[in-house]
């Protein structure tokens, strides 16, 4: 049995076609996984194969775009609610004191924590993304916990002690 070598792109290169083209990206993955493929392919197989890869990965590589900028927006939410809070609290004379910086420090931390360890995504995954009622409630759940927990953070960071 012979091994064939398969050359991939590195991931970091990746990363910059899914950012920024990531039609290529699709195109690049159809191509390794046309040449992953065992054996010999005839010509209508390969194309049968190229249409569903195609499909699959367009999906895969919009769905990790869609995630990524609701990601990006959620955590800039996070910062700027954070930062205008900090202002408003020391716009009225508000200081943090070492209680509130241990509660911010360890309260952050322990949300980020509950959110990780409490999201149970793959064990109710059903077909789609998301689709049933108790998997959009774990998603916003471990999202919302993320939000507290990344605000405490930057509040703490932000916020000047007394």
């Amino acid at each position: 049995m012979t091994t064939r070598v398969i050359k991939t792109l590195a991931l970091p290169w990746a990363i910059v076609l899914l950012i920024v083209r990531p039609s290529r990206l699709v195109t690049y993955s159809v191509d390794l996984a046309i040449r992953s493929q065992p054996g010999t392919l005839t010509s209508e197989r390969e194309q049968g194969l190229r249409e569903s890869f195609t499909t699959q990965f367009s999906e895969s590589v919009s769905l990790i775009r869609s995630s990524f900028c609701n990601a990006l927006k959620i955590v800039t939410f996070a910062i700027v609610a954070a930062l205008v809070s900090a202002y408003v609290l020391q716009a009225f004379g508000v200081y943090k004191s070492s209680v509130w910086e241990t509660g911010l420090q360890f309260g952050g931390v322990g949300i980020l924590l509950l959110a990780t360890l409490g999201r149970v995504e793959s064990a109710i995954l059903t077909v789609g993304i998301s689709s049933t009622l108790p998997e959009r409630v774990d998603l916003w759940l471990y999202r919302g916990l993320y939000v507290v927990g990344s605000y405490a953070l930057v509040l703490y960071v932000a916020w000047k002690p007394a």
